[in-house]
């Protein structure tokens, strides 16, 4: 008797195991879609990393969310004290090096360094980024701010409109 009932709990607390395990996995394969990853690039590549002020760059969804998603992106410009540098940009899916796909916005160079010497670019994927819906975002940005509390703010809106954003940011050297 006293087996069956060690039997009993090991099988209940095995039951239990295998589902805490199974709804894991679904919520890391969630959050996993919802993670992408962003950079910045000027073009023609710059050898140090930082982005000059008199080149443009692409802002670029890589690796292999790249393309894969239902949902739009855009890209917003940030400048180190957190205003918008220039209206939010669609950007596009074409194919890579290697034929991978890629999504990129091409931005014109900034002509003058931004306060604090940095630029950030906030990527958001939304279900519908509709000129309305940007303009949201954009007055989330507001009057700027310390770069991670305008983040936190546009992250809110996207959420608010059923998407996500992702942010990166790159130091620009004088031209």
């Amino acid at each position: 008797m006293l087996i069956a009932r060690g039997q009993r709990i090991m099988g209940l607390f095995f039951l239990l195991l295998i589902g805490v395990s199974v709804v894991s996995y679904l919520m890391l394969r969630h959050t996993a879609r919802l993670r992408f990853a962003v950079a910045i690039h000027a073009l023609p590549e710059a050898p140090d990393g930082r982005l000059p002020a008199d080149r443009p760059f692409v802002v670029r969804i890589e690796k292999a969310s790249a393309g894969r998603s239902p949902y739009r992106a855009a890209a917003l410009l940030l400048g180190g004290d957190g205003r918008p540098l220039s209206p939010p940009r669609l950007l596009t899916v074409h194919p890579g090096p290697g034929g991978r796909p890629m999504e990129e916005a091409a931005f014109p160079p900034l002509g003058q360094v931004p306060p604090q010497r940095l630029i950030g670019a906030v990527v958001m994927r939304l279900p519908d980024p509709t000129p309305a819906a940007l303009d949201r975002v954009v007055r989330a940005a507001g009057e700027g701010g310390p770069m991670h509390m305008v983040f936190s703010r546009i992250q809110t809106t996207c959420q608010d409109l059923g998407g996500f954003a992702e942010i990166v940011m790159s130091e620009v050297r004088a031209p």
